[in-house]
């Protein structure tokens, strides 16, 4: 469901845009970026709850921890991505993923990483990590697609890097 939102949400703002300019360029992008990662790469755990003090009765948020695997200007994209699902309230009502409020906590999720990806939306050091702890786990159960290139645009949304 998380997939569906976000693509809608990007289509949406996508309709809305007027051709070749910056905002129409990064909503592509976007397009694009959520067609790679697929539902596989939509896991962002939610499971457990943080109170947050605030109003008279304090409130159960559901803690989103960060994709260890994610490239940081994925995570950014997918961060930017879900702000305007929220800001539009672009949920439809239909059921899927859990209502709540969701904070966005520096605590590293424990979630498996999709295969299949280009190498740029994972992140460096944690390939690094993998290839040094288990030699041959990246090549033969991440299976990257290095063939498939993937431009990266920074976490300010100026310029790209890879």
């Amino acid at each position: 469901m998380k997939l569906t939102l976000r693509k809608n949400t990007t289509a949406d703002r996508l309709l809305l845009a007027t051709p070749e300019t910056e905002e129409h360029s990064n909503l592509k992008y976007d397009e694009d970026l959520l067609e790679y990662l697929g539902v596989d790469g939509m896991s962002s755990e939610d499971d457990d709850t943080l109170v947050v003090p605030g109003g008279v009765v304090p409130s159960n948020c559901f803690k989103v921890k960060k994709c260890i695997w994610r490239a940081e200007p994925v995570t950014y994209s997918m961060n930017n991505i879900d702000h305007h699902a929220a800001v539009h309230k672009r949920n439809n009502g239909k059921g899927g993923a859990k209502k709540g409020t969701r904070v966005r906590v520096e605590e590293l999720g424990k979630s498996e990483a999709p295969s299949g990806l280009p190498r740029a939306l994972y992140d460096e050091d944690w390939l690094a990590s993998k290839e040094r702890e288990i030699p041959l786990w990246v090549e033969q159960r991440l299976c990257i697609d290095d063939e498939a290139i993937f431009e990266l645009r920074n976490p300010k949304g100026k310029g790209r890097a890879i």
